[in-house]
């Protein structure tokens, strides 16, 4: 049965733009494709990551086609609720 590490906390911005999260003494950096979840509502919804200037730069996607109020993706914001799971085999 796989190992789940879990890194959760707020977003905010590195000193090169790019969206992080702060978790046991350790810093996540989220760049396009990485995997994250962010917390809407009450509910975790998992996807990923990209990068569009035509959307404002870094965006959270699930690839499901979920709408919300932006389509199937949004626009990510410091102090959004974030994480990341790191599944160890």
């Amino acid at each position: 049965m796989p190992n789940t590490d879990i890194y959760q906390g707020t977003l905010y911005l590195d000193s090169n733009g790019r969206y992080c999260v702060r978790a046991r003494e350790r810093e996540i950096t989220f760049t396009c494709g990485h995997p994250m979840d962010i917390k809407i509502g009450r509910q975790w919804v998992e996807g990923r990551v990209e990068h569009d200037h035509g959307r404002g730069g870094y965006y959270f996607t699930s690839g499901t086609g979920r709408r919300n109020q932006e389509g199937d993706w949004t626009p990510l914001r410091e102090g959004m609720a974030a994480r990341y799971v790191r599944r160890n085999a």
